[in-house]
């Protein structure tokens, strides 16, 4: 989703992975719990990756796409139609709709 559409209240720790030398991803952890809530990609610097399971309600949630299939399990079938990519946003086209808006709140008890 876009970066400006996420606001993030509360402390949060930051990581930085190298998942290849071109493409740097930093990881946002809740400083309380060390829930992974967001996720950076350099290759796709102007939007954000918010973990649905970090969300209260993760519901209206609809993903775009699915990264990495490459590592699912046997037995899930993905049959929805929707884009599937062996890795990650380095391999995204970039016309891919992202979500609109979101206020996460972490380190409290509640994220709207």
């Amino acid at each position: 989703m876009p970066r400006s559409s996420v606001e993030l209240t509360g402390t949060t720790s930051r990581t930085l992975v190298l998942a290849t030398l071109e493409n740097r991803v930093h990881r946002n952890f809740c400083s309380s719990c060390g829930t992974v809530v967001l996720t950076e990609f350099d290759v796709e610097p102007d939007n954000v990756s918010v973990k649905a399971c970090s969300l209260d309600d993760p519901s209206w949630v609809t993903p775009n796409f699915h990264l990495y299939i490459t590592r699912k399990q046997p037995w899930l079938k993905l049959n929805d139609g929707l884009p599937q990519f062996a890795g990650d946003f380095g391999m995204i086209v970039r016309r891919t709709q992202w979500c609109t808006t979101i206020a996460v709140s972490y380190g409290e008890s509640s994220a709207t």
